[in-house]
């Protein structure tokens, strides 16, 4: 039967990610993606300053109830967005993605406190070379690590970046802490992780599966963009979890 599926990115990255992985999806399916507010062309008239607002304003995006991928930071807004308006969202798929990247206690977090408000601080004083250097962390134990980093340096032009908005972000991945409403939510939801995975750790994801009551799947040698260096695989498993 065919689907709707909509792709959130992550943090810091473009639509073309998805690049590789489409081709798999498509069958059957009828793709959209939603380009990110640090982008000029994109389609939300809204600010990650103002996420509550966003996403009122990517809901108006959204005419039938539709499937949801998200990597990374894509998660917050996917379950904010079946949180908020539970009828517009059947299932969510999440790609090395957590409801809690961050919090002061570690507490099943996905990024270690200290490191991140680091980052953080690094970005503010130099956003495009921690931009850059985000992109190898997110290579970084995958088997295929050359060809992922030349793919995503290919397709994040970082000269095009609103980079205020990308700094709200990185705030959204600070301050959000998304897993009660992961819990409550009406919706279908499931998790594809890499198994060395450097951004997001591997037991985050498999607590916030255990906690929603959903299926894991763990791709062997991948790190933080398996969609990337294994996209037959992972689209394979999107499949599986949307037709389950």
């Amino acid at each position: 039967m065919a689907k709707d599926i909509l792709l959130l990115t992550g943090w810091g990255a473009t639509c073309t990610v998805w690049e590789l992985i489409i081709p798999a999806l498509t069958d059957g399916c009828q793709i959209n993606c939603v380009v990110p507010s640090w982008l000029e062309d994109s389609e939300i008239e809204g600010s990650l300053s103002d996420v509550d607002n966003y996403i009122e304003k990517l809901a108006t995006t959204i005419s039938t109830p539709t499937n949801i991928v998200a990597w990374s930071m894509g998660g917050l807004l996917a379950i904010k967005l079946a949180s908020r308006f539970p009828g517009l969202v059947e299932n969510i798929c999440f790609i090395s993605s957590v409801p809690t990247f961050v919090s002061e206690g570690n507490k099943h977090a996905g990024i270690d406190y200290h490191w991140f408000n680091q980052f953080i601080n690094q970005y503010q004083a130099q956003p495009l070379a921690t931009l850059n250097k985000f992109l190898t962390l997110q290579v970084k134990n995958d088997a295929s690590v050359r060809t992922c980093l030349r793919f995503l340096k290919k397709a994040c032009d970082f000269e095009r970046y609103d980079l205020i908005e990308c700094g709200y972000g990185l705030r959204l991945l600070q301050q959000l802490d998304l897993l009660e409403e992961l819990k409550r939510l009406k919706c279908k939801t499931s998790f594809v992780h890499g198994s060395s995975d450097a951004v997001v750790n591997l037991q985050s994801a498999q607590y916030a599966a255990y906690i929603s009551n959903s299926p894991l799947s763990i791709i062997s040698q991948a790190g933080h963009t398996p969609h990337i260096s294994q996209p037959d695989e992972v689209a394979r498993l999107i499949k599986t979890h949307l037709d389950e």
